[in-house]
């Protein structure tokens, strides 16, 4: 099942300076990503923080807090509306 879906990307590289809110969109392979519950979190919140999810847009938003050279894993857990189960995915972010 978490074939079916994906992220935008799966490796984000920004600067330190660039501390815009960045959003990333869950998108399913044959149509689209109807989700019932979302979930992220940063493995290294000194250096990337998640700022909102969203469920019904299929997405979450994070910004860096951290300084060159830093990184950080999201790993975003989301349930699909038609079933019972989550499905993890992981974005890693590198801070340049």
């Amino acid at each position: 099942m978490a074939n079916r879906y994906y992220l935008d990307e799966h490796v984000a590289s920004h600067t330190a300076s660039d501390t815009w809110v960045q959003s990333v969109r869950i998108r399913r392979i044959d149509g689209a990503a109807e989700i019932g519950d979302i979930e992220a979190i940063s493995t290294r919140t000194d250096q990337v923080a998640i700022h909102a999810t969203n469920w019904q847009e299929a997405e979450f938003d994070y910004f860096v807090t951290g300084d060159a050279g830093g990184e950080s894993e999201l790993v975003v857990s989301f349930r699909p509306e038609d079933t019972y189960r989550w499905i993890r995915k992981q974005l890693r972010v590198i801070i340049r």
